[in-house]
């Protein structure tokens, strides 16, 4: 039996290949307009930015939420010596 062994910098780089041959395949096979491949592109990266920024918010709530509860835990539950 051959094991092949890949690292994961590699894999990444291979399923990004994947993914960009599989979105030509897809203009060029099914004439897909590029116009609407970028469009949808587009609208993929408004929607992960958009993602992120409500977690980013959600965040930035709970730790206020726990400044407003005074709460001397840090975010591990260690108290520093504090009991």
């Amino acid at each position: 039996m051959i094991k092949f062994r890949i690292r994961n910098r590699a894999r990444i780089w291979m399923n990004l290949v994947a993914s960009g041959a599989f979105i030509a395949l897809a203009i060029y096979g099914w004439d897909l307009p590029v116009e609407t491949a970028i469009a949808f592109l587009v609208i993929c990266i408004v929607f992960l930015l958009a993602i992120v920024a409500l977690g980013i918010v959600a965040g930035w709530l709970l730790r206020k939420l726990r400044q407003l509860r005074g709460a001397d835990d840090d975010s591990w539950g260690n108290t520093d010596g504090r009991e």
